[in-house]
C-alpha cells in the first residue's frame, strides 16, 4: 500500500529550466562566459548549489573573502528574482494541477529538490500551490535526497516500498535506489529519458502518467 508521494520540483512539476538558469548566469556575469561554465559545470556535477557557483565565479572575479558572503547573496537573490519570473510566466500546466490534485486527496504528497529551501517555498507560493505539499525539503546530492527519502518515511511511519518518488533526474533515480522506494522518471529535453528507453523503473512523459503506475502498485 503506497502512503505517500514525493516529488523532485524543476523538471518534473515545472518545465525545466536548466539552459535559462546557464543563460542567465552568463548574463550577471558578462565577459566571464568560460568561468560560468567551469562553475556551472563543476558544481552541477557534485554537491553544491547556486551559491556555489556563484561563489566560485566571485572567487576567479577577484572578491576578497570579507566581502564574499554579502556578494554571493547578493546575486544569487537577483538570481532568484530572474528565475521566479520565469517560472511564473510557464506556470503549471492544467494536467499537473490535476494530477496533483488528484493525488494530494488521496496521500500525503511532498517536494525533495535541490533548489534552496526559500526559492522554492516563494516559488510555490506564486504558483498558489505551496499548501498542497505536506513538507518540502531542500537536497541536492542522490546522498541527500535519500537521506529526505528516510525523513519523510519516519515521519509517516512508512516503509521504503510505501514511498513513491517522482524526478527527472539521475540523482533522483539513484536516490530512490539507494532508499529502496519505488521511483518513475519523467522524461524532458533535459534528461532526453524515452519512455521506451526501459530499464529499473518506468518513464514517462507526462505526468499525468503516473497515476496509473501508482494504482497497479
Amino acid at each position: 500500500m503506497i502512503k505517500a508521494i514525493v516529488f523532485d520540483f524543476d523538471g518534473t512539476i515545472v518545465p525545466s529550466s536548466e539552459s535559462l538558469k546557464r543563460d542567465l548566469l552568463d548574463v550577471m556575469f558578462p565577459g566571464m562566459a568560460e568561468d560560468v561554465d567551469d562553475a556551472y559545470t563543476t558544481v552541477m556535477s557534485t554537491k553544491g548549489s547556486r551559491f556555489d557557483i556563484i561563489r566560485i565565479i566571485l572567487k576567479r572575479r577577484g572578491i576578497p573573502d570579507s566581502e564574499m558572503e554579502g556578494q554571493v547573496d547578493s546575486y544569487a537573490e537577483d538570481y532568484n528574482t530572474h528565475v521566479q519570473k520565469a517560472i511564473k510566466g510557464a506556470g503549471v500546466s492544467k494536467e499537473t494541477r490535476e494530477t496533483l490534485d488528484t493525488l494530494r486527496a488521496r496521500y500525503p504528497i511532498f517536494i525533495n529538490t535541490g533548489t534552496p529551501l526559500p526559492f522554492i517555498k516563494q516559488t510555490l507560493t506564486t504558483l498558489g500551490i505551496l499548501e498542497w505539499f505536506t513538507d518540502i525539503y531542500e537536497a541536492f546530492s542522490a546522498e541527500e535526497k535519500a537521506d529526505k527519502l528516510r525523513t519523510i518515511a519516519e515521519k509517516i511511519k512508512a516503509t521504503p516500498d510505501q514511498l513513491f518518488f517522482v524526478g527527472d533526474g539521475k540523482r533522483d533515480r539513484e536516490a530512490a535506489r539507494q532508499f529502496g522506494c519505488h521511483f518513475v522518471g519523467i522524461a524532458n529535453v533535459s534528461n532526453k529519458w524515452i519512455p521506451s528507453m526501459g530499464g529499473e523503473y518506468p518513464i514517462v512523459d507526462d505526468l499525468k502518467d503516473i497515476i496509473g503506475i501508482i494504482n497497479r502498485t
